[in-house]
């Protein structure tokens, strides 16, 4: 009967093992009802053959994945600051520019002619002040009305200082050399102060890769963490990188972290590459991660899971609640054990907590 046992068990081991152990009973009812037509018997304390592990301790740290977007860290949306007819546009997407280039202009007829009036005033104003001046040494003319000669002519001159800032608006340049990565608008339309008419990337400041990572994640990395930067653009060769920043608090919008990873300069390199990036979690004194065969984790929701371990006598099975940390390869990285833990794989998905247990190979 024992015999029989073993065969249909074998049979049904890989299924069972993919099942969750809701199931168990009834696989293993299923399992062994073609093993002849006498009842069956309950195993009793008979010992499970189990395969064991020790667990390796992990010194580099979990990777964490993700995927972003390459960009310069300095992106700047070039405005005018006032409104009016645009009528030229001189750089278009890709472009390459020079600092001081200019890009755009607006139609200045409006802005010409305000300017020639905040000329025109200035000069009366200071006439009337310096005519005002004589006759006020003189005695003729109060100093009431002297303070007031002076506001007017204050006035005045910030006018005209306010009307030439203006006038020089009216054509809008590139405040660095880089590349003009978007133009939203067209010659001829009517645009307004403030609205956007270039994204220029500066070539001045460093690539960087603009990751969003969960709350679970972001608390695994540090500033300076080394990354593995692959984009599928350039053959997908490995780049070597790092965490420049990581955001105080979470994006009110997704809630997730905003992560910087910067890597070396690479005239290759375009804006808006898609990059897949690996970063090496910082290992905190006294955290102790380790290594274990991906079967012998079990039950797994979150950062919560499951292992068996042999108990102290060696004689019996012990079943373990663990932190979950990921995957990596075919094995998993976990937290909550002792380095001589003895961790069962093969053999696991048939038994129970406190069952006996006969070891009869331990790997590592």
């Amino acid at each position: 009967m024992a015999n029989c046992d073993n065969i249909k068990i074998s049979r049904f081991y890989r299924w069972l093992r993919a099942s969750s152990f809701a199931l168990l009973p009834l696989a293993l009812f299923l399992g062994l009802s073609g093993c002849g037509g006498r009842d069956e018997q309950p195993e009793g304390d008979e010992a499970k053959t189990v395969t064991v592990v020790s667990p390796i301790r992990v010194t580099s740290g979990q990777k964490i994945q993700a995927t972003g977007t390459l960009q310069r860290r300095k992106e700047i949306t070039l405005s005018f600051r006032i409104g009016g007819v645009l009528v030229k546009v001189d750089a278009d997407i890709g472009d390459k520019v020079k600092s001081g280039q200019v890009l755009a202009r607006v139609d200045a007829t409006q802005t010409k002619a305000r300017l020639a009036q905040a000329q025109a005033n200035h000069v009366k104003v200071l006439s009337d002040y310096n005519r005002d001046q004589k006759l006020f040494n003189s005695g003729y003319i109060s100093s009431a009305r002297m303070e007031s000669r002076k506001a007017l002519l204050a006035q005045a001159r910030a006018n005209l200082e306010a009307t030439s800032f203006d006038q020089r608006w009216s054509r809008l340049a590139a405040p660095a050399s880089g590349a003009i990565l978007e133009r939203y608008v067209r010659a001829g339309e009517v645009v307004s102060p403030g609205q956007p008419i270039y994204r220029l990337a500066d070539d001045r400041s460093p690539w960087v890769i603009r990751l969003a990572l969960s709350d679970r994640d972001v608390v695994l990395i540090g500033p300076d963490a080394k990354a593995d930067v692959m984009i599928p653009a350039l053959d997908k060769r490995r780049i070597k990188g790092r965490v420049k920043r990581i955001a105080g608090g979470a994006s009110p919008g997704t809630g997730t972290f905003d992560v910087e990873i910067e890597i070396p300069h690479n005239p290759a390199l375009r804006s808006g590459f898609i990059a897949r990036v690996l970063i090496d979690r910082l290992l905190k004194e006294g955290d102790s991660t380790f290594s274990v065969p991906a079967e012998a984790v079990f039950e797994i929701e979150g950062d919560k899971a499951w292992i068996y371990t042999v108990s102290q006598d060696g004689a019996h099975a012990k079943r373990k609640s663990i932190r979950f940390l990921g995957f990596v390869g075919d094995h998993a990285h976990i937290q909550g054990i002792k380095p001589d833990d003895r961790v069962i794989t093969f053999g696991g998905g048939l038994i129970s907590d406190g069952r006996p247990i006969s070891v009869t190979e331990q790997i590592r």
